[in-house]
């Protein structure tokens, strides 16, 4: 390959081995701006399903999982590329060369190949995907998934800021389905008349940046003669519910604090969820 390659340029030997050297670098980079051009391309072509946006989830992360294997791919055959060129091309001792660098950068490259590991298997059990609304542990980071990667996840948290986690260091994940976390909001009232335009203030005042819906009343269930348990609904993204919480609270306190009676008890709420845990434990 390399008496070839001094044949084409003109080169001695040496030189030739440092042309084609650079011919597999500047390929490499080629090849991999070609798939930072074009795969974003494609995954802004990939159709929402409205009626399934499991599937389209599904199609991201299968998009993001070939990007990141396609650009391993790349660095690995110009590695191996190299070392065959600067071995001298071709033949059994550029093999064992390029084996025993493989070896050597494996074996400098456990984190990594930690990370590579732990992503596999994130995909192979489908813990979550591009698209899902996830808490990352031991972090806490929250976010939706931008990216997934077998080395890395990317999230994107509601401030607009992009976190980059290996996948090595997550040791958990709790994945929000539909990205929203409802809280129930048990009331004690001696009124609740009054408690029902004071709700609906409440949900019209509530500011936009807290992105939730409501409250909203659920139910009214008498207590005793002259006390009724209200339950409220509010729904918000789950990295949200502090500030909810304590505006929600404060809000009722403020408004008809003359009749309720002690402070409004806030627990989250997820009705299909309650049905089956009742269910597993005979709970009514």
């Amino acid at each position: 390959m390399l008496v070839l390659t001094a044949r084409i340029f003109g080169l001695p030997d040496p030189a030739a081995r440092l042309t084609m050297a650079a011919l597999v670098i500047v390929g490499a980079a080629i090849a991999l701006a070609f798939l930072r051009f074009v795969v974003p391309r494609l995954a802004a072509r990939v159709p929402l399903d409205v009626g399934d946006p499991g599937r389209h989830r599904q199609r991201q992360t299968a998009l993001a999982l070939l990007t990141t294997a396609l650009r391993y791919l790349v660095i690995v055959i110009a590695a191996v590329a190299l070392v065959i060129v600067l071995a001298g091309g071709g033949g059994l001792g550029a093999l064992g060369g390029s084996a025993l660098v493989v070896a050597i950068v494996g074996f400098a490259s456990q984190r990594l190949l930690g990370d590579i590991i732990a992503g596999f298997f994130i995909l192979f059990e489908n813990q979550f995907g591009v698209g899902d609304f996830v808490r990352l542990e031991p972090s806490g980071y929250t976010g939706v998934v931008r990216e997934l990667g077998l080395r890395t996840t990317v999230i994107a948290d509601l401030n607009g800021d992009v976190l980059y986690v290996s996948n090595g260091s997550i040791s958990g994940a709790r994945r929000m389905p539909g990205g929203r976390r409802r809280l129930a909001i048990d009331v004690l009232t001696s009124d609740p008349h009054a408690l029902g335009p004071v709700v609906r203030d409440l949900a019209r005042s509530m500011p936009p940046d807290l992105l939730a819906t409501g409250p909203r009343e659920l139910e009214r269930r008498a207590v005793r003669e002259d006390l009724v348990r209200v339950r409220l609904q509010i729904e918000m993204p789950p990295s949200l519910e502090a500030p909810v919480r304590s505006y929600v609270i404060a809000g009722l306190q403020a408004r008809a604090g003359e009749v309720l009676v002690g402070e409004p008890l806030v627990t989250s709420f997820d009705p299909d969820a309650r049905v089956r845990y009742g269910g597993s434990l005979a709970l009514p």
